[in-house]
């Protein structure tokens, strides 16, 4: 998972990415000049400013849908563009536990509450809205869809689309991965973060998936083993766009990983059963050395594989259905 786009794993929290962000958008002189409108920062609980909260950049002419990304800031070619289109930028963050996001139903339905505000707010049409995220936050954004498809939620969202970059979607896989990251001991940021994992899994699914393997599947976006993907169903009839680089040699040299301990598995997995189902808007974009970390660095599981003029021109296309 390795979610943070920086060298360490869970080394910037969202609150951190939250006060970086709004020192860049507030405090340095004309760092704002590019944005179609002053962002505007919605802090839920006045009490706490590290989660419950959203960030909305909106176009000056009409609107004609929304993108949200979840706890990543929007970069400013991402905002020109998206302005250009009619479309609402918001980067949410429901949570300041970023591994609650992958399995706990309370960051789906403040994630709800927000884009529906949003939505009411701006009179942007229920069908007009599109998630996304990176990594665990990725896999917010696929269950997210699920979740209104499923009828769970109460705002009427049922999304336009939804895209995210190299998510775990497979728990039960995600678990064996995890569980032999501490065994190998050799990468001590692959343990620290196995570790937390397997605790999290544990706990919430009651056991391993060698004991409650329905558990697992339940709480998956998409299990391997059960028919039909598990919750994939819940996919069938929406857009969604997974990009990854499957750059095993990487993983092989930095983490002793193989195939098996790469995200690329179940997002592929999770398509290649949406275009089985018919599912004729499932895309699996694949890339190649692209991913690079903010300290230049190289890692294939970064936000820099995503190419956002392409991404704002499919958004773009959904919206004009």
């Amino acid at each position: 998972m390795e979610r943070s786009n920086n060298a360490d794993t869970f080394d910037k929290s969202p609150a951190y990415k939250m006060k970086k962000l709004l020192l860049l958008l507030f405090l340095i002189p004309g760092f704002h000049i590019s944005f179609a409108q002053e962002p505007i920062t919605v802090f839920r609980n006045p009490r706490d400013s590290t989660a419950n909260l959203y960030q909305l950049v909106l176009p000056k002419g009409q609107i004609k849908g929304m993108f949200v990304l979840t706890y990543l800031p929007f970069s400013h070619p991402m905002v020109s563009m998206a302005a250009e289109k009619g479309i609402v930028l918001m980067m949410g963050i429901p949570s300041s536990n970023y591994l609650d996001i992958m399995v706990e139903d309370y960051p789906l339905q403040l994630l709800d509450e927000m884009i529906a505000e949003v939505t009411v707010k701006y009179n942007i049409p229920k069908n007009k809205v599109i998630v996304g995220g990176l990594s665990a936050a990725g896999s917010l954004a696929i269950r997210y869809a699920q979740y209104g498809e499923q009828g769970k939620n109460h705002s009427g969202i049922k999304v336009a689309g939804v895209m995210a970059v190299d998510p775990p979607l497979d728990y039960e896989r995600f678990w064996r991965e995890c569980k032999k990251k501490v065994e190998l001991n050799f990468s001590s940021v692959a343990v620290a973060e196995g570790k937390m994992v397997l605790s999290l899994l544990e706990s919430k699914y009651g056991g391993t998936p060698y004991q409650k393997l329905s558990n697992y599947h339940t709480g998956s976006p998409f299990s391997y083993s059960a028919r039909k993907g598990g919750n994939a169903v819940f996919l069938d009839k929406t857009p969604v766009r997974i990009y990854h680089e499957p750059d095993v040699n990487w993983w092989l040299e930095n983490r002793r990983l193989d195939y098996y301990g790469m995200n690329s598995i179940d997002c592929a997995a999770l398509i290649n059963q949406l275009m089985i189902d018919g599912n004729k808007d499932a895309e699996l974009i694949s890339t190649n050395n692209k991913g690079f970390r903010e300290d230049g660095s190289r890692h294939p599981h970064s936000w820099s594989i995503v190419d956002e003029t392409e991404l704002i021109n499919w958004c773009s296309s959904l919206f004009n259905r």
